[in-house]
Parts: C-alpha cells; structure tokens; sequence
C-alpha cells in the first residue's frame, strides 16, 4: 500500500463538514422521493450507484497497484462488503 501525506485540517474539517450535512439530510431526501412514488429499493440502489461513480474513479486513480495485488479471498471479502451493505441501506430506507 502506498503511503500519502496527512491531508490539511482545512481539507479534514471541510471533509467532515460535508459527511455530516449528507448524513444528516439523507432521510430527509429519501422521504421525499418515497412520498414523489419512488419505491425503496430503487432508492437504495441508486444512493449505491451515485456513491460508486463519485468513489470508483478515486479508488482507481490512487491506489490502483494496491487493487491489482488483492487476492481471490480479498475480492470475494469485498464483494460479501458490498452485498451486506446494500442490504443494510435496503432495509434502512425501507423502515423510514
């Protein structure tokens, strides 16, 4: 794994800033989509889909070698991640 520097406390706090306006406003959003006819899984999906191409070009520019030297097993961890994340934020939209 390559090593980068330490981000600026500017960067961090306007970092964090945005974490908890998007934490913070998401069921309210959410429930405005539900109340517009929107069903939850589709929800769901999307918020996944929008949060993978924001992160995906990111994860690739800066840590491409560290991806490639991942093993079957850390792929297959990965991947069970991601499906238990989806079904949390499934079941957490659907319960709002």
């Amino acid at each position: 794994m390559s090593i980068s520097p330490a981000p600026n406390r500017t960067t961090l706090t306007w970092g964090l800033l945005a974490g908890i306006l998007a934490a913070s406003t998401a069921a309210i959003f959410i429930r405005l989509a539900q109340t517009g006819g929107a069903a939850s899984i589709v929800i769901a999906a999307a918020r996944l889909t929008i949060a993978s191409l924001i992160l995906a070009p990111i994860a690739l520019a800066g840590y491409r070698s560290d991806l490639l030297r991942l093993s079957r097993g850390e792929w297959g961890l990965a991947l069970l991640s991601g499906l238990f994340l989806a079904l949390h934020f499934a079941s957490w939209i659907t319960s709002l």
